[in-house]
């Protein structure tokens, strides 16, 4: 899985199919990828609703991170493909420093550091989407 470098490869259609489900059933005011790797499914959710990535980890920088001896681990993706994926955010957040300036070279006008979000006003009654 991911053997060609794109993001994308890593979120099942079935993952994509479930978060379309959650959507359409729960109306949410937001909906929240834990890792790029899952972005694939913002791409389902309508421009109402708020796309957020918890990037958890920044892959395209860390690539020699993941080359541990004694274990295959597969190629993540490839810088073009994690700025796509990034690109479907409304927001980005970033929990470690490190990871931040890396966002904030690609992608100033939403990187943001440390973790946080906060909603302003009623929320309907309308609900937060986790995926990941």
């Amino acid at each position: 899985m991911g053997a060609d470098g794109h993001i994308d490869r890593w979120c099942w259609p079935s993952t994509r199919a479930s978060v379309q489900h959650a959507v359409r059933r729960d109306h949410p005011i937001a909906v929240i990828s834990e890792y790029a790797l899952l972005s694939k499914c913002l791409e389902d959710v309508g421009a109402s609703t708020m796309k957020v990535i918890d990037t958890v980890e920044v892959f395209f920088r860390n690539r020699e991170r993941f080359h541990v001896e004694g274990l295959a681990a597969p190629f993540v993706c490839t810088l073009e493909s994690e700025m796509t994926a990034m690109d479907r955010a409304d927001v980005l957040i970033a929990i470690h420093k490190n990871d931040a300036e890396a966002l904030k070279s690609c992608f100033l006008k939403n990187a943001s550091s440390p973790l946080g979000i906060r909603t302003h006003g009623p929320t309907g009654g309308r609900a937060v989407l986790r995926m990941g």
